[in-house]
């Protein structure tokens, strides 16, 4: 009986391929800096993300505010209208009373 054994003869011819400590210390340095660059797709997205949900907020704020305004603009507008039509009615009474106080200190009666 054989002592030892070639299992080189009982590959057929297939050749294994063996690689050195250091070779395989460059492949789990590989899959760390992969881990890493997931980690920070990850973390990039999830800062993205925030940014967005921010930015609509933001939006949305002053999409109300511009509305808010659009709105009382129109109600300034039309009080501003009335009030000048009000204002001109005051100042043509106040023209005439004091037209009427003018005859009545010119008057000899």
């Amino acid at each position: 009986m054989p002592t030892t054994v070639d299992l080189g003869n009982m590959r057929h011819g297939a050749d294994l391929t063996v690689f050195s400590g250091d070779a395989l210390a460059a492949v789990d340095q590989a899959l760390d800096l992969a881990d890493q660059m997931l980690d920070a797709i990850e973390d990039d997205t999830t800062y993205q993300l925030g940014q967005l949900q921010k930015t609509q907020q933001a939006n949305a704020k002053l999409q109300r505010k511009v509305q808010q305004l659009n709105l009382r603009k129109q109600q300034y507008q039309t009080e501003s209208k009335l009030i000048a039509i009000a204002q001109g009615k005051e100042a043509s009474e106040l023209k005439e009373n004091m037209d009427a106080l003018k005859s009545l200190g010119n008057s000899e009666g």
